[in-house]
């Protein structure tokens, strides 16, 4: 079972409202992309793990505090015997791998190996587990979860999944299984209220209220709505219906994460939907959110 399911990333949610409200640069847009390629990887892997294991409890998307020192775990597994580490990487295309880093050969450049960084995650857990007094023993591992990935240079290596190893993988975690009893919950959630939230290192581009364009939109397909139609909204590009009630809530949770340091009053809500929804109806949802002017 998902005991703490996978949200996009606050960063992602930034630079996405931005793609569609702003403009962002070159190298903006392939940040986001980054962010993007990123989170399907690991959501696929949460679909993976969902089909295939059984008597688990998964947690997603943890960043920790040890000893002032913050790491993120893209996804932990719990059994009743073992626990275990997954930093999720949907890199595609072809890699050379080296001591430090992995060179894509397309183009020669270079990233950080990942092992390093599952090395320095995996200290710092131990750390983490041994305050909290839990002795279950833990394994950790890189998945590359690309189906179009290839490594050069790797070789065998005890920490590396490709996805076409993922199904014997899981095998053998499920046929060494037992199942789950209250002592894997109780620790389940003991880890999970370590968690912190979304990690303070987010390199987001400066933006402001007054340079973002106002409206309301598509989520499927990012289109302004022009009108609405009763009490639902209908994309003209691609069909997608809401109603304008959900359309109003999905508005004034983008603004909460976009601009947290503005308080949503029902003129500015009124203003970031470029006057689409009336004040009666933006009130309403306000007071439901219990954030009423």
């Amino acid at each position: 079972m998902i005991d703490k399911k996978r949200e996009k990333p606050h960063a992602l949610c930034v630079m996405e409202s931005l793609s569609i409200r702003g403009a962002l640069s070159s190298k903006e847009r392939l940040y986001y992309s980054h962010l993007v390629k990123g989170y399907e990887g690991e959501y696929f892997f949460d679909v993976l793990v969902e089909k295939t294991l059984k008597e688990y409890i998964l947690l997603c998307d943890l960043v920790f505090k040890v000893n002032g020192t913050i790491f993120q775990i893209d996804s932990l597994v719990v059994t009743n015997n073992k626990l275990y580490v997954y930093e999720v990487k949907n890199y595609e295309g072809e890699y050379q791998m080296n001591q430090s880093s992995l060179i894509r050969c397309a183009v020669g450049t270079e990233v950080l190996n990942p092992l390093i960084q599952l090395q320095r995650s995996t200290i710092l857990f131990k750390q983490l587990l041994a305050q909290m007094n839990i002795k279950t023993p833990l394994e950790s591992y890189i998945v590359y979860i690309n189906q179009n990935f290839t490594l050069y240079q790797a070789g065998p290596h005890p920490q590396i999944i490709l996805y076409s190893q993922l199904s014997t993988h899981f095998k053998s975690i499920t046929e060494s299984s037992k199942p789950l009893n209250e002592g894997c919950l109780s620790m389940s959630k003991l880890i999970t209220s370590k968690n912190i939230g979304d990690s303070p290192y987010q390199d987001l581009p400066d933006y402001g209220y007054k340079t973002l364009k106002k409206g309301i939109y598509c989520p499927e397909c990012f289109t302004f709505f022009n009108q609405l139609k009763g009490r639902m909204c209908i994309c003209s590009k691609c069909g997608y219906r809401e109603t304008a009630y959900a359309n109003v809530h999905r508005h004034v949770m983008e603004f909460n994460k976009m601009l947290p340091d503005i308080r949503p009053s029902t003129k500015t809500i009124f203003d970031w939907c470029n006057g689409m929804h009336s004040m009666y109806r933006i009130r309403s949802v306000l007071r439901n959110e219990q954030t009423i002017e």
